[in-house]
């Protein structure tokens, strides 16, 4: 579980401390001091030790080195004057012009940002490279070897972990492991931040990313996870209905809101405006679940407000004949206007006339849509998890966009208005007293599912004879 970032620099290498240390070392004994993270190697031959500050290591060869990216400068034989460097650049006098391309590094030994560079990579460089490389008599192999001795084994780049649901989640979750943790924690969040309007949503396993049920057949189908191709589902839903008889009569919304009571895969997210309820939805007893921690995710249906400015009302639901309001915004940019997808309005939406599993819920809809998430909100979402994450991850780990915010603090605005998002992480151990707790307050399977629907599953799902109820 990572920890938020207050701006500090944990990079002990960038201090100018120990940069005019230098001399004469014997051949290939010793390495050259360095300051920051770089490493001066001496190879055998050379008459005087390497002088660095910052980054740089420059050396003697038989063969000039060119590399793309982290690239390297290598002064050839015959060099019979001091590189010079710049900024991040090296120029060397050599028998043949060698021009440096980005950072000076050697790809071969792995002097890559995982490296003996790390977080160092972009310090302006600001000492002479090398001297005296006219003595050097010694093949490649030789001076290789010497390398070896101080930067160790070759190493290859490390590839880039694909981040997870799981991932997004941990940067800035709150882990309880007990009952008594889980209370305290639902009250440090509604006590911080019940003026946004939270609504909350359980998850039995923690790795689950948020999304809905039309996004996840699309994703199993292997289609696009556009706002167009959700449009097309939608609209051949509707036109299904009409085929059958059925018509939906009370508008778009209670149309979807009842393919969602039934099963249909719909783009509409189940929350509660109760958090107990979400709460029991992530501890629902499961065989197959209930040795996976659980998680308990909120949303403030307002953006936490700047300093001295009232609370903005939460987006409201156009009620003209419930119609499916989205399909009308047929590009990108129609959607960005309208906040739709960018975490800066988040829509619930509540029928009118609830049926009575709703009313026992105390339910409501988030609408999945295709998050935007532009340069200037992922560079906030990447200050604030003090990491790397893309856009297209992000998308995959939530497509209810909200901004990662710590569960005992208030919600702190921030420069794109994105509603705030929390995260508890309930351990697979405190399961089961959870579920005893909730049962104490009335909050069964019975009670949650009161309808002949919740009947029925419940009894596909028992064991057939009296024990099985016991």
């Amino acid at each position: 579980m990572l920890t938020f970032m207050t701006g500090q620099s944990n990079d002990k290498g960038a201090s100018s401390e120990g940069s005019n240390q230098g001399g004469s070392p014997e051949v290939a004994q010793e390495a050259v001091g360095t300051s920051g993270l770089a490493a001066a190697v001496a190879a055998l031959g050379v008459q005087e030790a390497v002088r660095t500050s910052g980054l740089v290591a420059a050396l003697g060869a038989q063969e000039a080195v060119r590399t793309s990216g982290l690239a390297a400068a290598v002064a050839a034989l015959g060099a019979q004057e001091a590189v010079r460097t710049s900024g991040l650049a090296a120029s060397v006098a050599a028998q043949g012009e060698i021009r440096a391309l980005g950072v000076s590094a050697l790809q071969g030994w792995g002097l890559d940002r995982e490296g003996l560079w790390g977080a160092a990579i972009g310090e302006r460089m600001s000492g002479s490279a090398l001297t005296g490389l006219s003595g050097v008599s010694a093949p490649l192999r030789d001076w290789s070897e010497a390398l070896g001795r101080v930067v160790g084994p070759n190493k290859s780049p490390k590839a880039r972990r694909k981040r997870t649901a799981g991932d997004f989640f941990a940067a800035f979750e709150t882990q309880v492991d007990t009952l008594p943790e889980l209370l305290r924690a639902l009250a440090a969040m509604q006590a911080k931040n019940s003026r946004l309007g939270l609504v909350w949503r359980g998850q039995q396993n923690a790795d689950w990313a948020v999304d809905s049920s039309l996004t996840r057949r699309l994703r199993r189908d292997g289609r696009e996870l556009g706002e167009e191709e959700m449009i097309a589902v939608e609209e051949f839903q509707m036109v299904a209905a009409d085929r059958w008889g059925i018509p939906h009569i009370l508008g778009d919304l209670n149309f979807l809101a009842e393919l969602q009571h039934e099963g249909a895969p719909t783009r509409l997210v189940d929350v509660s405006v109760d958090p107990e309820v979400a709460v029991w939805f992530a501890v629902q007893e499961s065989n197959e679940l209930d040795g996976t921690d659980a998680r308990v995710l909120a949303w403030g249906r307002s953006a936490a407000p700047k300093r001295n400015m009232p609370i903005y009302p939460p987006a409201v639901i156009p009620s003209a004949g419930g119609n499916a309001f989205w399909h009308q915004w047929t590009d990108k940019a129609a959607r960005r206007d309208k906040d739709w997808g960018t975490g800066a309005a988040l829509r619930s939406w509540q029928p009118a006339a609830l049926n009575e599993r709703m009313r026992a819920q105390r339910a409501a809809f988030l609408f999945d849509a295709e998050p935007i998430i532009g340069d200037e909100l992922l560079e906030m979402f990447n200050q604030q998890l003090d990491d790397d994450w893309t856009a297209g991850e992000i998308a995959e780990a939530t497509r209810i966009v909200g901004f990662p915010s710590r569960h005992d603090r208030v919600a702190q605005p921030n420069p794109a208005d994105i509603v705030p998002m929390f995260s508890l992480r309930i351990a697979a151990s405190a399961k089961r007293d959870v579920r005893a707790y909730l049962e104490s307050k009335g909050l069964t399977e019975e009670t949650i599912y009161p309808d002949r629907a919740g009947l029925i599953s419940f009894l596909g799902r028992m064991s057939v004879g009296p024990v099985a109820l016991n």
